[in-house]
């Protein structure tokens, strides 16, 4: 079962705020289904893997520590909610910035002038610190625009559920 909730996060900052944007529609959802997942008796979980990101503003290394700690800050929210049995399910993975997400996004927004150059940038420009930057120097007016209106989107957490079944033989092919 995989999920995406847009649990926003202000900028440059670990701290779930459950009053920010529509954090706490995403945090029932959230809690709903995994209270169910939980309940339910046909499937075990085997893991829950909490996978954080950031957009773009800063440093590549920064925004990798940021993605983490905000997924760690998840992580503490659903041991708060659901006990100690979500340390053992608990995985946490990070993708510092989620540069496929924001070309996608870029690519469907018409209100970005420059998009098809935006987007050559980035598939081009390998390191991403220097990407940001080219796209903040070339194209300044798209790059507020995207900053301010894209740029939220990309904090968020994406949360997969493996699940076994109940009584289920795990056969290893060699």
């Amino acid at each position: 079962v995989q999920e995406r909730n847009d649990i926003h996060f202000r900028s440059d900052e670990t701290e779930l705020i459950d009053t920010l944007d529509d954090n706490q529609f995403q945090l029932d959802r959230m809690d709903r289904l995994m209270q169910r997942l939980l309940r339910q008796k046909e499937f075990y979980i085997d893991s829950v893997t909490l996978t954080a990101s950031a957009s773009p503003e800063g440093s590549y290394r920064h925004n990798t520590a940021l993605a983490q700690a905000r997924a760690y800050a998840l992580r503490d929210y659903l041991r708060a909610k659901h006990g100690r049995c979500i340390d053992t399910l608990v995985r946490i993975g990070t993708l510092a910035e989620n540069w496929v997400e924001l070309a996608s996004q870029i690519e469907h927004d018409s209100l970005i002038r420059h998009r098809k150059q935006i987007i050559r940038i980035i598939a081009s420009e390998h390191d991403p610190d220097r990407r940001e930057e080219r796209i903040r120097e070339v194209y300044p007016e798209d790059y507020r625009y995207i900053r301010e209106k894209i740029y939220p989107h990309l904090r968020s957490v994406i949360i997969r559920y493996d699940l076994r079944r109940v009584g289920m033989i795990k056969d290893t092919i060699h």
